[in-house]
């Protein structure tokens, strides 16, 4: 029988409480007797070693059953993987976490942004503060108290009590100020405390502190008995109200794992355990598709779902489930993307909700763990490990996603074709058909990002530029964006829709989907990559009636960009540059935007969230008749201030394909690229 959360009315006396005054059992009994009590209801009190604890509890003496369950952790088997094996001895010459000892000064950084905990009259935290900027994404990172685990970490690298003195003030200043928490899932939507996410997150932060701590006095034994009494609302909140499906349920749910294997004293413990792994294992091919991709389709929440499922498989391990061993195959399966997707200064395409973050080491040590060789191979370079076998491109059919290499070695060519749905959720883009380019070791051409969820940043840039259609390198019509028709794909990519070959790459896709626009459009882009050369991309716009267009092509903000002609390009000395010059007979108005704000948003980039700087656009804007139009564009990549020399024609289109002639470093490429299925991709090489 579980627990039920006490009603509010009963807790009608916590804001009352000296929270800076809660060091011994006795003082908590006395301030808070009912809440401590619900406790011990909750605990299986016939297990074996709590039996001072039962005799004690049913005797009326609270404070000895405090007591004696502190003196069972102290002892016991519980948690015994995040128990610390080597003790903790003063070293303070060790190297400090610059977050910790910034949380030592009241300060904390949050998505990048330094700012103050801000105090109230009565010395504890202002938990619902939103920050310097006035973000939301504060208010949660507070809440989930990540800061606690490098506060841990530095004790555990210098001994410095003084570390766990401020874990403790946080813990009861937390604690105290939760309650009472929410009794229905409506109650806990917008409750920045109390919401299914930050349960989880901060259960990962508490648990190493919990065990690891288990000897130090400087977490108060007041402080451990409220930890457990809170770790039990955790537990029955995250089960009755956790996500569904999504990066969400992932974190909800390892959490949920995590209680119940933890702490097996609670009563309801195993079964939290087995409800979360057997969830989430019958979830997982219903939000990660065959090719290993998370169907948000963002590599940073991709990421950060594979961590939860990694954590899933952790406590499966020690909780010694059959479930371990098929969980670590389906995590492989995510790192495979991860790995086989990165770019080639170690970093992850900036897809949908993603921020650039550097993820070689991590796929270097999943290398070692899953004796991946060709993953080290990626991570490293081509330094360490074994070539994988093939092109150096690859295509995950179900994600929709082509990503084009030249090699592997760090100045590499390197790009991102987006040909899938939208994804799921909020963090999803409306950019399909988007283009990203690297090569000579830096970017070129660029998603412009997530910039922020809430505050004054993305008021002004979430859904009229992050999201939409014109912060990426596709099509806008009569300035309507892509709308959301396919979130999820029902099927793969089909053959004729891809081609990968030791000396091209190709990949074709359309949308027909667009928000507020009216009548019918539709747009098929066809890219077709000369391995090590250039890429070229052809454009085809089906309408029932004449149209505007806008094709955007996003420089990054260290490119150097200007007009020649019809063509643009970047000049920067010493450094890897790209030049698009578009073919065929369309009028083309052309401008270098940048850092826009009227009569709409243009020119801007976010490779980070919370930062927005300004960042060169080509907009090549045209009308369209209603018998539509066919164009195409070559992207040619150089090195440094040479010259930007690669004589290109569009020889003939029709509604199947464009056939095209490059000249290129005294070659003649002649290209089929097809926009239907009735042709099939072709080069052919002339000296």
């Amino acid at each position: 029988m579980a627990v039920c959360c006490t009603a509010n009315a009963a807790r009608a006396d916590v804001p009352n409480i000296d929270w800076n005054n809660l060091h011994s059992v006795e003082q908590l009994i006395a301030a808070w007797p009912q809440w401590t009590g619900e406790l011990f209801a909750a605990l299986d009190l016939d297990r074996p070693g709590l039996e001072k604890v039962r005799r004690a509890y049913q005797a009326g003496d609270l404070p000895a059953a405090c007591r004696h369950l502190l003196d069972y952790y102290q002892t016991c088997d519980s948690g015994s993987w995040l128990r610390w094996t080597e003790p903790v001895t003063v070293n303070p010459d060790a190297r400090h976490d610059p977050l910790a000892d910034l949380v030592m000064q009241d300060r904390i950084i949050s998505q990048d942004r330094p700012g103050p905990l801000v105090r109230m009259p009565d010395g504890r935290m202002d938990w619902l503060d939103r920050g310097p900027v006035n973000d939301i994404e504060w208010t949660v990172f507070l809440n989930r108290h990540i800061f606690i685990r490098a506060l841990t970490g530095a004790y555990r690298a210098t001994g410095d009590p003084a570390y766990v003195e401020k874990i403790d003030e946080f813990l009861r200043d937390w604690i105290v100020s939760s309650q009472p928490p929410p009794e229905s899932k409506q109650q806990r939507e917008g409750n920045w405390m109390w919401r299914p996410m930050e349960m989880g997150i901060r259960t990962f932060s508490w648990a190493p502190a919990f065990y690891g701590l288990m000897d130090c006095p400087q977490l108060r034994p007041a402080t451990r008995i409220m930890m457990l009494r809170s770790l039990l609302d955790h537990a029955l909140g995250l089960r009755q109200d956790h996500s569904r499906s999504g990066n969400h349920a992932t974190l909800d749910l390892s959490a949920l794992s995590l209680l119940g294997a933890a702490w097996p004293e609670f009563r309801e413990s195993n079964e939290w355990l087995h409800y979360s792994v057997d969830y989430l294992m019958k979830d997982f091919s219903h939000q990660v598709y065959p090719d290993g991709v998370q169907k948000e389709l963002t590599s940073h929440y991709h990421r950060y779902a594979t961590g939860n499922y990694e954590r899933l498989a952790e406590v499966c391990r020690n909780a010694h489930l059959d479930a371990a061993a098929d969980l670590d195959k389906a995590i492989e399966s995510m790192w495979n993307y991860t790995a086989l997707v990165l770019r080639p200064d170690g970093t992850n395409p900036l897809n949908n909700d993603s921020d650039r973050e550097r993820m070689a080491s991590e796929v270097i040590d999943r290398a070692g763990l899953y004796n991946r060789s060709d993953w080290l191979y990626i991570a490293t370079n081509g330094k360490q490990g074994t070539q994988p076998e093939g092109p150096p491109s690859v295509v995950f059919p179900w994600a929709g996603q082509l990503i084009m290499r030249s090699g592997y070695d760090a100045e590499a060519q390197w790009a991102f074709f987006d040909m899938g749905p939208s994804g799921w959720g909020s963090h999803a883009h409306f950019d399909r058909l988007h283009l990203s380019l690297a090569a000579f070791g830096r970017d070129l051409l660029v998603d412009s990002g997530r910039f922020a969820y809430d505050g004054q940043l993305a008021d002004k840039f979430r859904d009229p530029y992050a999201r939409h259609t014109r912060g990426h390198n596709s099509i806008v019509i009569d300035g309507c964006g892509q709308s959301r028709a396919n979130s999820e794909a029902q099927q793969p990519l089909t053959a004729d829709q891809y081609r990968i070959t030791d000396d091209y790459d190709f990949g074709r896709q359309s949308c027909d989907g667009y928000t507020d626009l009216q009548g019918q459009a539709r747009h098929t882009r066809a890219v077709m990559y000369v391995r090590g050369k250039f890429w070229v991309v052809v454009d085809r716009i089906e309408t029932d009636r004449p149209r505007q267009i806008e094709v955007d092509w996003h420089y990054h903000p260290h490119c150097t960009v200007e007009q020649v002609g019809a063509a643009v390009r970047s000049t920067d000395a010493e450094a890897g540059n790209l030049g698009i010059a578009p073919l065929g007979d369309v009028a083309w108005d052309v401008r270098i935007v940048q850092g826009q704000e009227q009569p709409v948003l243009q020119g801007w980039y976010s490779e980070r969230y919370n930062s927005s700087v300004p960042s060169a656009t080509a907009v090549y804007s045209a009308s369209v008749q209603r018998q539509g139009a066919t164009f195409a564009w070559l992207l040619l990549p150089y090195r440094g201030d040479s010259a930007f020399e690669a004589p290109a024609q569009l020889l003939a289109v029709d509604a199947a394909g464009a056939l095209l002639n490059v000249m290129f470093e005294g070659k003649k490429y002649t290209l089929m690229v097809p926009l239907s299925s009735a042709r099939q991709p072709a080069l052919k090489i002339n000296p």
